[in-house]
């Protein structure tokens, strides 16, 4: 699911392959503000961060990629993409994490 809002939060629990945390429609943002946290107390999560530069066309390209050890944070700052896609998923297959994924859109 997409969604519009100056500030979204998702979280949840990993599996061991990449699922959308967030997907934010951002064409009416000048810039756009990730944050992802790892909120486990002990396994690791690997994050991608993807962009649309076209809404209607679902081309993406990857912006950044990491990994997360337990309690870490990552921040992104994007600008001008009309739609940003947060994934996530267990960095060792079977040892799930729990995530938190923050966005504020500025104008």
């Amino acid at each position: 699911m997409t969604v519009w809002s100056p500030e979204s939060t998702a979280d949840g629990t990993t599996t061991n392959t990449f699922a959308t945390a967030l997907s934010i429609d951002t064409r009416v943002a000048h810039d756009t503000t990730v944050v992802v946290a790892n909120t486990d107390a002990s396994n690791a999560l690997d994050y991608e961060v993807l962009g649309y530069s076209n809404y209607a066309t679902g081309q993406s390209h990857t912006i950044t990629t990491g990994t997360l050890t337990h309690g870490d944070t990552a921040e992104v700052v994007l600008v001008r993409h009309s739609k940003i896609v947060v994934r996530v998923k267990s960095s060792v297959g079977g040892s799930h994490a729990t995530y938190q994924v923050d966005s504020i859109l500025g104008r």
